[in-house]
């Protein structure tokens, strides 16, 4: 990114050409040919791969968990009852935040229609309060609703003096702190062996 008085101005983009990594894969490698871009904003996506979710399968090359149309299936291609899965973990990492939604909407619709066969869930698990309690059970300090919009304001009035919808926060000790939370303390609370 090129700045100029303290905003963007620019974008320099280098040509790359793909080699072979060694591995089966390839690798990008620059090749010196540049060009500048005269832009104004830059979106950022901060990622560029899933990670392997407990008890799930997952593949590493690809980067997600396998599917069809958001049900999570086996290495044979079964499906996984009551396993659904959207976003960069469901595709792999491509799209921006509007893929997602017909992502998203894709994997409801398979939830949808799977829910008259779905088996009953039990009894404590269907407590509107077993989720709460499992946190607390695993010390895990859960940001509500109250704090969410403490945040998000917050974020609104950061960036009113940019000229800008909002300013992330873009770590979690920041949003601790906003919320009057020690980030150590919390982090000790968190960790847990299960």
């Amino acid at each position: 990114m090129l700045g100029r008085d303290g905003k963007v101005a620019g974008l320099r983009l280098e040509r790359n050409r793909l080699e072979s990594d060694g591995r089966g894969g390839t690798k990008a490698l620059g090749t010196g040919e540049r060009e500048d871009l005269p832009v104004t904003m830059v979106i950022r996506a901060i990622g560029y791969k899933s990670l392997p979710l407990v008890d799930l399968p997952y593949d590493a090359r690809a980067g997600l968990v396998p599917n069809r149309e958001g049900r999570v299936v086996d290495a044979h291609g079964n499906v996984l009852a009551g396993e659904y899965v959207v976003g960069w973990v469901k595709r792999g990492p491509t799209g921006l935040i509007g893929t997602n939604k017909p992502d998203a909407a894709e994997t409801v619709q398979a939830m949808l229609a799977d829910l008259p066969n779905a088996a009953p869930l039990p009894a404590d698990a269907a407590d509107l309060a077993a989720v709460p309690a499992l946190l607390a059970a695993r010390g895990a300090r859960a940001v509500d609703y109250a704090e969410w919009r403490r945040l998000d304001a917050r974020e609104v009035e950061r960036g009113q003096p940019q000229g800008r919808p909002r300013v992330k926060f873009l770590r979690l000790e920041e949003m601790l702190l906003e919320l009057g939370l020690d980030p150590a303390a919390v982090e000790a609370a968190s960790v847990h062996t299960d």
